[in-house]
């Protein structure tokens, strides 16, 4: 019950509060009004309470002088998902030593823009009869960031007072830092009229950050509060003081809250980001999800945009280890890193890795610092492949290979003993593209000509001392130096793990629209999406994409989709069920494409039905081709002295036995079902790209291209990574950058022992990491034996968009 209570000349035991009203109330005090709005609390909190005010109460008709009334409470809220608790305490003291208890508790359940909740009250009003209880429900509907309605029963039970219903509605115009709000109040068996309709006004505003000036009045100003409130980030305050005919009444607050608001007080933020491995969050266990849950790649380049982007972050440290990314990654990383510079924020690094990829996304800071011993071995990029075919034609081993696309090349490492002149041609075109971005970008970071870089690089190595001197690094720092480096770069600034910040924001009013983020990140199969232990990858299933999009297409709140493809490829039909299904969505949302690593072959595949497609210069895409593997033992067998016989009823039955010997006419069906799908492949592109089956065959060919050469073969739309893909699905879907939440997609959950099993994968990693080089096939050998054994089944044929 609000303090409005208290004007009619009753003192209840409820402390008073600053006016909240059915459709605006957000906290953890909705279980004074309507306990709906706690589904819009944007988090958790534990608010203290303390009012003080004079004043009187009736009893049996006799007016009983109570003197000045002390009061004070506690109210806590804790949220998870769409589900909200809170609960309340209440006490008053008054002069004469009289005392009045209140306990409140509440549930609400809401959903984007809907909330509905119930309170119960228990009340023990100053010794006056026994204890009490009434209950309270409301519902919230909030159809825009700027309009908001409520309803409530009041005493629902009518245990206490008349049942009362109330009805509001709020509008925050053209801001949220202006509010308006109003009530109607109708008593149970009241006549309606002028005098009997409660009604009440609120209006709010913040004029800046951190700072709520206020009013709540009735319609006859006779019942009139104003109102402060001042926040501090995650601690706040509000103060209202109460007109009453015998005299003012005060109440104040203290509150401090799960996620911060803007605050009247701002201290310079530097966040601390460790860029290491993968860049793919390790599992990580979920009591509500029911097991584990696996991160997907990202939330590298999400950190490096709100970076960019925040008001509220003055900069960064990143710690830079060892990263196990592909040059378009890295990319990726180096352009986020000149963005956040670009838009004023300081980024210096740690770099305790020395390769060449770790040190180009360093280069991108304003400071590097390194430890004195170190030697950085930035030499220049290479590519080594294994060929197997002479050797497997020793053991006896045949494959024969049917393949559409003089490039489509990935079969030679099981029939060759060298690279075809255009695997060679197709490897160097590559390689040159990533020496001359990593020349470039170092160049460009570190203000040195690329012809100095180029000199550098060729000299192999350099010691500490030396990249100091060349000016290559800014510091050599020992670890118990640190500190005093990161104040010298950032000030008084306050460090936050990047983890761990949230940004300051007003309570929203809905939930905003969304941009999923759908990785296709692994090997496409026809199966589930799974995570393999040990850091052995995973699959991209089409089970599991194909019913994600198609969920996605009729979810109102996802906005825009952009597919995160960093894939080699795999089934050709399970590529083509997913490209089906992008196809699909595309026609009813923005869909866009954003390449990594290498986007090739089924990986291409799945994105050429989006209408924009990104990709770094060092993207890998393209190998628009097809091939099948059929591999015969036969003649290891022989050489073993062991035969086998083939009886066949069907002319191909036979065709494929892995122990009988290759029969060329067993190739025809193989050719005519490569024909069917090459065509298919191509007919997938050309609509997508918009060009006829004739020029997608002059680019297609199984040729894989850097994004730079993609670009002009209309291959890809834009140069561009992750951040670049989601500011054009925004704008697509006509949607500011403070209306939309990025969410990847699909929240994918595995089970407890396979679970474990990754976690394990992620602790191994760390181990052999701080291992000698010498012992870490052993050590790993023995950390795989104690895991459970999983069999592998080879199809006999089989055929792929790798």
């Amino acid at each position: 019950m609000s303090f409005i209570a208290l004007l009619s000349g009753v003192v209840l035991a409820s402390t008073p509060i600053p006016t909240r009203l059915t459709a605006d109330v957000s906290d953890s005090l909705s279980l004074r009004s309507n306990p709906a709005g706690a589904a819009f609390s944007n988090g958790g909190e534990i608010r203290g309470l303390y009012g003080f005010q004079p004043q009187s109460a009736v009893n049996g008709g006799v007016e009983r002088g109570l003197g000045r009334v002390h009061s004070g409470g506690l109210y806590l809220l804790a949220q998870e998902g769409m589900f909200s608790l809170a609960g309340g305490y209440d006490f008053s003291d008054v002069r004469e030593g009289d005392s009045a208890e209140t306990g409140l508790v509440g549930v609400a359940l809401g959903r984007d823009r809907f909330g509905a909740g119930l309170a119960v009250e228990i009340r023990d009003d100053f010794g006056v009869g026994k204890a009490e209880g009434s209950v309270r429900a409301g519902l919230q509907w909030r159809p825009s960031d700027f309009l908001g309605f409520g309803f409530s029963v009041q005493d629902l039970g009518d245990a206490l007072d008349e049942r009362e219903w109330e009805l509001g509605v709020a509008l925050r115009p053209w801001t949220d830092r202006i509010l308006f709000s109003t009530q109607w109040g109708i008593a149970e068996d009241v006549p309606l009229s002028d005098e009997s309709l409660d009604l009440r006004f609120l209006g709010q505003i913040e004029p800046i950050d951190g700072v709520t000036l206020g009013f709540a009045t009735d319609w006859d100003f006779e019942d009139f509060n104003g109102q402060l409130a001042i926040d501090i980030g995650r601690m706040g305050s509000e103060f209202a003081v109460f007109d009453q005919g015998d005299g003012a009444a005060f109440a104040a607050q203290v509150v401090t809250r799960r996620r911060p608001r803007p605050s009247i007080v701002r201290r310079a933020t530097v966040l601390v980001a460790d860029f290491a491995g993968d860049l793919v969050p390790g599992p990580t266990f979920s009591l509500f999800d029911g097991g584990f849950r696996y991160g997907a790649d990202g939330g590298a380049q999400l950190f490096l945009d709100r970076l960019a982007n925040s008001p509220y972050v003055s900069g960064a440290l990143i710690r830079i280890g060892s990263l196990r990314v592909g040059w378009a990654r890295a990319q990726e990383l180096y352009q986020g890193i000149g963005r956040a510079r670009a838009a004023g924020k300081k980024v210096a690094c740690v770099l305790s890795s020395k390769d060449d990829r770790s040190y180009y996304v360093a280069s991108a800071c304003d400071q590097i610092a390194i430890l004195p011993m170190s030697i950085l071995v930035v030499n220049g990029i290479a590519a080594q492949s294994l060929y197997f075919g002479a050797g497997l034609d020793r053991l006896g081993v045949d494959f024969e290979v049917v393949r559409r696309g003089d490039y489509k090349t990935a079969p030679e490492t099981l029939t060759r003993s060298d690279s075809s002149p255009p695997a060679r041609e197709a490897r160097s075109a590559l390689l040159d593209e990533a020496y001359a971005n990593l020349v470039t970008g170092i160049a460009e970071g570190r203000s040195k000509s690329e012809a100095e870089v180029r000199a550098w690089i060729d000299r192999g190595t350099s010691t500490a001392t030396q990249a100091l001197d060349e000016a290559w690094v800014d510091a050599l720092i020992h670890d118990d130096e640190l500190d005093d480096w990161v104040r010298k770069c950032f000030g008084g600034a306050g460090l936050v793990e990047a983890d761990n910040y949230l940004e300051p924001e007003r309570p929203r009013w809905t939930g905003p629209k969304r941009i999923a983020v759908v990785p296709i990140d692994a090997t496409i199969t026809g199966g589930q999406s799974r995570k393999l232990p040990f850091g052995l990858g995973g699959t991209s299933g089409a089970d599991t994409l194909v019913p994600l999009l198609g969920r996605l297409a009729k979810d109102g709140r996802v906005a825009a989709v952009v597919l995160r493809v960093d894939s080699p490829g795999g089934e050709a039909v399970a590529s083509e069920r997913i490209a089906r299904a992008v196809e699909k969505l595309a026609e009813v949302k923005p869909v866009a494409a954003s390449f990594g690593d290498v986007a090739a072959s089924g990986g291409y595949f799945v994105a050429a039905p989006t209408r924009r497609i990104f990709a770094e210069p060092t993207s890998i895409t393209g190998s628009i081709g097809i091939f099948s593997v059929r591999a015969s033992f036969a003649r290891l067998l022989g050489r073993l002295g062991i035969s086998a016989e083939l009886e066949e009823r069907g002319e191909y039955a036979g065709a494929g036995a892995a122990f009988a010997p290759l029969d060329p006419a067993d190739r025809a069906p193989v050719e005519r079902q490569i024909d069917f799908l090459y065509d298919r492949f191509l007919g997938v592109v050309a609509r997508g790209r918009s060009m006829s089956k004739a020029d997608v065959r002059k680019v297609a060919e199984g040729r894989v291209w850097s994004g730079r050469d993609a670009l002009e073969r209309n291959l890809v739309d834009e140069l561009g990574g992750l951040d670049e893909a989601i500011t054009w699905a925004r704008a697509a879907a006509g949607m500011e950058r403070r209306d939309v939440e990025v969410v990847v997609e699909p929240k994918a959950r595995i089970p407890y022992p396979e679970g474990l099993r990754v976690l394990q994968s992620r602790v191994l990693e760390r181990i052999l990491s701080e291992m000698p080089g010498s012992a870490r096939p052993l050590a790993a050998i023995a950390w795989l034996t104690a895991g459970t054994p999983t069999s592998v089944a080879l199809p006999e044929a089989w055929w792929s968009l790798d």
